[in-house]
């Protein structure tokens, strides 16, 4: 699911210390994803610069009062309130952008709804847009950008879309339902862009959202992670689907060769599966550089490609640990990759009776995450690699997604790590 929150709910919690930051973990945990409209960063980093103006304010008033009492914490306090709230505006836009992406949200950028459109709606007195006053006049207008951002924000995924507000004008006035349900006008808008209703709930506020849907959520995987570790879920034994799915070695996937590309032409390294790569073009083909840590500390091999002769070989220097590839000038990198060589390698599995559970996740009202780890070594498939570069010792992480409906089970993802 995917959750957008409005103004009002970060307003309750701008720095992300109580209820809000408990339903951001939440949401994590089960794979959901929360997107912020930029236009609500913008009215809560406002807010945060006017209460910091009206602080300052009053701090100037106080200064009499508290010159009479302690002159030298009165030089410090006419100090700080001579500061300038803008500049700590700027500081909080940053830090709250950065607090969102490291609790995985992500900012949506205005919508690109026409003009007209919004000026339609304000006049036809359609929500969020109300009416004040005796004169009528018009409020929500950021409101309905907020809106537009939620639909557009369903029409571009096929998963439900949960809006988090405590702003009634979004909210159907119907007394009678046990629930908060958006307003009809929302709810027309939603069937006239091809939006199916149903697949744009809304909750009043991180307190319904975390009642309603994030503790139940967490308790039911919670419980199905007890059944599996202890093989009591009904109708799917997990030591077994490892035993028959798992058997033999399992391949590690290949490299993107893209990321090849884009290393040679960024000059930039990478990793995969555990394992750093750097290439760099030299003047007749390619050398790679290949590491088991960040910094370089334990050189692996570095598989210079030159290309002098017609046939590729390998070679291996017992002394300074590097191997080189031969291979012919006019090769393309692709063709370089298909070389006996570049065959990647496999994990070899100890114990199948040697996993843990690493997490369990929920992907959707049906299926589950459930993510694996085993001890594991890797080998090289091609024999003239594995006679010169020994087997390394890892750890192997497993995703398979379970149907909890029909009990049936497929491979998501194998990776491997070093030790």
């Amino acid at each position: 699911m995917r959750l957008v929150l409005d103004s009002n709910v970060i307003f309750q919690d701008p720095c992300f210390r109580g209820k809000l930051l408990d339903c951001l973990k939440g949401l994590r945990e089960l794979g959901d994803s929360v997107h912020v409209p930029k236009l609500v960063i913008e009215e809560v980093v406002r807010r945060h610069e006017s209460a910091l103006e009206e602080l300052c304010r009053n701090l100037q008033k106080l200064l009499p009062a508290i010159q009479r009492v302690d002159p030298e914490f009165a030089e410090q306090t006419c100090s700080w309130s001579e500061r300038n709230p803008r500049d700590s505006a700027d500081r909080f836009r940053g830090e709250l952008a950065g607090a969102l992406e490291a609790l995985g949200g992500e900012v949506l950028e205005y919508p690109t709804t026409p003009h007209c459109e919004l000026v339609r709606r304000d006049l036809d007195r359609k929500r969020p847009f109300t009416f004040v006053g005796k004169r009528q006049k018009t409020t929500g207008y950021r409101d309905a950008l907020i809106w537009e951002s939620v639909v557009s924000l369903a029409q571009s995924h096929a998963e439900r879309i949960a809006f988090v507000t405590e702003d009634k004008d979004f909210l159907s006035p119907n007394k009678n339902t046990t629930s908060d349900s958006l307003h009809p006008d929302l709810v027309g808008d939603l069937e006239q862009r091809g939006v199916d209703a149903d697949g744009v709930v809304v909750f009043r506020g991180v307190d319904v959202l975390f009642d309603q849907y994030i503790r139940p959520s967490l308790d039911e995987l919670s419980a199905l992670r007890r059944k599996l570790e202890s093989g009591e879920f009904e109708g799917f034994e997990l030591q077994s689907w490892v035993r028959e799915h798992l058997r033999g070695e399992v391949i590690v996937p290949a490299i993107d060769r893209d990321l090849f590309e884009e290393a040679l032409a960024g000059g930039q390294p990478f990793s995969e599966a555990g394992i750093y790569f750097d290439l760099k073009r030299l003047p007749n083909g390619f050398a790679l550089y290949v590491w088991r840590d960040s910094e370089r500390t334990d050189l692996w091999d570095a598989l210079s490609l030159l290309c002098p002769t017609p046939t590729p070989s390998f070679t291996f220097n017992q002394r300074d640990g590097t191997c080189t590839i031969e291979c012919y000038r006019d090769k393309s990198l692709t063709e370089l990759l298909d070389t006996e060589a570049f065959t990647w390698p496999s994990a070899r599995i100890g114990s199948f009776d040697d996993y843990s559970i690493r997490d369990v996740r929920r992907l959707s009202s049906a299926e589950a995450l459930i993510v694996l780890t085993m001890p594991a070594e890797l080998d090289y498939a091609s024999e003239t690699v594995a006679n010169h570069v020994p087997s390394l010792h890892g750890e192997l992480e497993v995703c398979l997604v379970l149907n909890t409906e029909s009990k049936m089970a497929s491979l998501h993802r194998v990776k491997w790590a070093a030790e």
